[in-house]
């Protein structure tokens, strides 16, 4: 009975029967094209969580790197203010090597700077020249 109906309903309303498929061929055309930019997008965003995923990985090694980095300058600050404080307070075993090395250093350019003022004033003189000038 249907089927008698539409056919009845084709014949007798052919313009409308006509555009009402072009509608629905419309439709479906319009379905397909939003299927395929929806895999588009979804392929778009599966990318980018993997982005994602990899940027967050590479930011945790670098945390981690910049928190070494931080603990060994508050390792190094730790040790100077250490030495710092053997200085002050005279415990320094490397503080008698210095200033046996800076003694040392100083003795000899005193006998450097003596050495020069002995020579200042003598001159060699050739045998057929005389002293005077």
């Amino acid at each position: 009975m249907l089927s008698f109906w539409l056919s009845t309903l084709a014949t007798n309303k052919m313009p409308i029967w006509a555009s009402l498929q072009k509608t629905l061929e419309e439709l479906r055309e319009m379905e397909k094209d939003i299927d395929r930019k929806n895999e588009e997008v979804a392929a778009i965003v599966k990318m980018q969580a993997a982005e994602i995923a990899e940027l967050e990985a590479t930011l945790k090694k670098e945390k981690k790197l910049r928190k070494g980095y931080a603990d060994a300058m508050e390792a190094i600050r730790l040790r100077e203010r250490e030495r710092q404080r053997q200085i002050e307070s005279g415990n320094d075993p490397s503080a008698s090597k210095r200033t046996a090395r800076l003694k040392e250093l100083v003795a000899y350019w005193k006998e450097q700077a003596e050495k020069k003022q002995k020579h200042i004033g003598e001159e060699v003189v050739d045998d057929d020249k005389t002293e005077e000038v």
